[in-house]
């Protein structure tokens, strides 16, 4: 049949070629095409098509050729249109399944549909049925192959690893011939896959796939990349380091040959690594140099030949390796400051290209860099004061500031969280010391100000929106901060592709920006918002509590949010309850004074005063130490006793309410007002304990409490000398 075949296509294309204004080459074109494409030369079969169409776009034969580019429309990658056909073609053959265009269509709209979904990843899931329908009806088909690698290919991009190892599984039963074309990409996915689903025994699973491509297929592209995950599986196995490092050095070998250095870096990678972590002996103090030396020089030999032959933009390696040397040599006063302008220069290249793909680990290493900066150079004896680390930041070599927007972000992010860190370091025992804190204090929410000032929410990294979130959120214009919040949860970038990877980029920090936002609301002085906040975190809540992996701090943390939200909402049944909740679990410490107090406050306006103070009481006998809290709990508890004002029973018997706010302030003002104490205290902390100090003189010297406090102490000392004490 064939051989007629060719002989009708050899005259078509001889009349093509020889008559080419001929009055039949509509038709003669439309047979060349058809004969070129039934002998399965499907590219020039579709060049044919695409020839044919575009000068007879109005042809009878149209919707038939109009099938047949769709292999056309496949190649050049124009997807959504290949979906568009192949519908229509399913269409027109919905009565025959079987039809060999039914066909064709069908596997080109799920393969279609798996390419956009790099871009929207809703495609994924479309591309599913379509592919699993191909591959149970299409047996013999000439594209099964092709579709079942895809329709794992699109499982394992969904996340669901059993499906993916499900169809991958199938494959190799499909097609066992370890020479199949696609057999080393099934085997890697399916370990990858194996990995990712972390089931017992899975490691051992995904070894033995990687360890097949590592005997089988010694040059195929995957062989590096199946020795790095074998020597990853192994790292840290002390039983398997040599194993480890030689499957490192292999892929490295075969990396090279390849011309492939993301599976070179990653070798590389882990070499240094494994060198900065070789131990060192304890004595003798020789053997010790010796080996420390040598453990310089291995180091120092992969550093060298990372950036040789491994380093390319926008490796994650790079960033890693160039953050981990500067660690290293950070007492070395020959490498040092090599690694740090190197660091320098990774950190300007990756920013400089703005790849939302990046932003993430680029602000990680942004982060390192300015810790080991600063410990570098004091280790190294350049104690360097905060106006020399902003100089350094906001001046940062190679960073054009008007341009390069979110580096610069990131950096003046680095210089705040440093200052931060000083701040809260920063002890409080002498004046000059205090007043030191409360300068890094301003600098603090100066740096902020420039920050806002700077730079708009799209300019900024997920990290620095959080910051700045979150600062402005504790502010009093909280909801100035729900713009940075809404800039991780739904990003203002236009274009779509980006967009996404802004999103995936940012999906660490959505929880953050989630409850930032939620804290920003339930500060607001509109209603309706603090509704929206105490939404937000039941919402969170049912979230977790359903999720098979619960978030225990989430939880946490919504519980107390939505004590603090119903209490600015003055519900306070619902303050009650929801303090309740956070303390019937006993591992929720965090904020238990706060909701303690919290829910004092609603007893308070429930009018249910016991209950009040035992919260009170709680507080001040369990957090004494921690004034923030303990100090308006002696308060609140001095003024509901001073207002409840139950007489006192007598000498010997219950005293008066006032007496015992009194007895609860001086307790209090006793055990604290010290100078050890003041020492450490902060001005806030401070000046509440002068506030139960003033009140306690205050209700100590009311007439009736003096009197009462005269009776007790004569009471007690006739008691005393009856027992013969003094």
């Amino acid at each position: 049949m064939h051989g007629s075949q060719r002989v009708a296509r050899a005259a078509y294309q001889l009349i093509n070629e020889s008559y080419p204004d001929a009055p039949g080459r509509e038709d003669n074109l439309y047979y060349l095409a058809m004969t070129t494409w039934q002998l399965g030369e499907a590219d020039k079969g579709g060049e044919l098509v695409a020839q044919h169409l575009k000068e007879f776009p109005n042809s009878k034969y149209a919707p038939m050729l109009n099938t047949l580019s769709l292999e056309g429309l496949l190649k050049e990658k124009k997807f959504d249109l290949c979906v568009q056909q192949a519908d229509k073609v399913m269409e027109l053959h919905k009565d025959d399944p079987t039809h060999k265009f039914y066909e064709l269509a069908l596997y080109c709209k799920g393969a279609s549909l798996f390419n956009l979904g790099a871009a929207d990843a809703s495609r994924y899931k479309e591309a599913v049925p379509v592919l699993e329908r191909f591959v149970k009806e299409y047996r013999d088909s000439t594209y099964l192959k092709t579709a079942m690698y895809l329709l794992g290919e699109t499982y394992t991009n969904l996340g669901n690893t059993d499906e993916a190892i499900r169809s991958f599984t199938n494959y190799i039963a499909r097609f066992p011939d370890k020479g199949e074309a696609n057999m080393a990409a099934v085997l890697y996915d399916r370990a990858f896959n194996y990995l990712n689903r972390k089931n017992p025994g899975d490691e051992e699973l995904a070894a033995k796939d990687a360890k097949e491509i590592v005997d089988n297929f010694k040059d195929h592209r995957l062989f590096p990349y199946a020795n790095n995950l074998l020597a990853n599986l192994y790292a840290g196995s002390k039983e398997h380091e040599q194993e480890a490092e030689g499957y490192f050095l292999a892929a490295l070998e075969s990396a090279k040959k390849l011309g492939d250095k993301r599976p070179a870096a990653e070798a590389v990678y882990n070499l240094f690594i494994n060198a900065t972590k070789k131990p060192l002996p304890v004595e003798p103090k020789e053997a010790v140099e010796t080996a420390r030396t040598a453990r310089r020089d291995e180091v120092k030999k992969w550093y060298d030949e990372y950036w040789k032959d491994s380093d390319q933009p926008g490796s994650r390696y790079s960033l890693q390796l160039a953050a981990a040397a500067m660690e290293f040599f950070k007492d070395d006063k020959e490498m040092f400051d090599p690694a740090s302008v190197k660091m320098q220069e990774i950190i300007v290249r990756e920013g400089k290209k703005d790849d939302p793909k990046m932003t993430v680990l680029l602000e990680e290493a942004v982060n390192s860099y300015t810790k080991t900066y600063m410990a570098g150079n004091q280790a190294l004896g350049r104690n360097l004061d905060a106006n020399a680390m902003r100089n350094h930041f906001y001046r940062f070599p190679g960073v054009d500031n008007d341009k390069d927007k979110t580096l610069s972000a990131m950096l003046r992010m680095a210089v705040i969280a440093q200052t931060q860190e000083r701040y809260e370091k920063a002890p409080v025992e002498t004046d000059e010391q205090r007043a030191e804190k409360a300068a890094l204090e301003g600098l603090v929410k100066q740096l902020f100000v420039e920050l806002k000032r700077d730079f708009k929410p799209s300019d900024l990294p997920p990290y620095t929106l959080v910051k700045l979130g979150m600062h402005l959120a504790g502010t009093s214009q909280p909801e100035e901060s729900i713009a940075y919040f809404d800039e991780i949860l739904d990003p203002s970038e236009p274009d779509p592709v980006r967009k996404k990877a802004r999103i995936n980029g940012m999906s660490k920090y959505r929880k953050n920006a989630v409850f930032g936002k939620a804290v920003a609301l339930g500060r607001s002085k509109d209603n309706a918002k603090v509704d929206t906040a105490i939404k937000m975190m039941r919402d969170e809540l049912s979230k977790e509590e359903s999720s098979a992996n619960p978030d225990r701090k989430a939880m946490e943390d919504a519980q107390y949010n939505l004590v603090k939200f119903t209490s600015a909402r003055q519900d306070w049944p619902a303050v009650i309850a929801a303090a309740d909740k956070y303390r019937e679990n006993k591992t929720y410490k965090k904020n238990l004074p706060e909701v303690l107090y919290l829910q004092g406050e609603a007893y308070l306006k429930q009018n249910e005063l016991d209950k009040a103070l035992i919260n009170f009481m709680n507080i001040t006998g369990t957090y004494k130490g921690l004034v923030k809290w303990s100090a308006p709990a002696v308060l609140a508890q001095m003024d509901t006793l001073w207002k409840r004002n139950t007489m006192s029973q007598g000498a010997g018997k219950q005293p008066s309410d006032r007496y015992v706010a009194w007895k609860a302030g001086s307790q209090y003002v006793q055990l604290l007002d010290t100078p050890a104490n003041r020492k450490k205290m902060t001005a806030e902390d401070s000046a509440l304990v002068n506030e139960v100090k003033d009140k306690t003189a205050k209700f100590g010297s009311d007439p009736a409490v003096s009197q009462e406090r005269a009776d007790i102490a004569a009471y007690e000392a006739a008691v005393r000398a009856a027992k013969g004490q003094k």
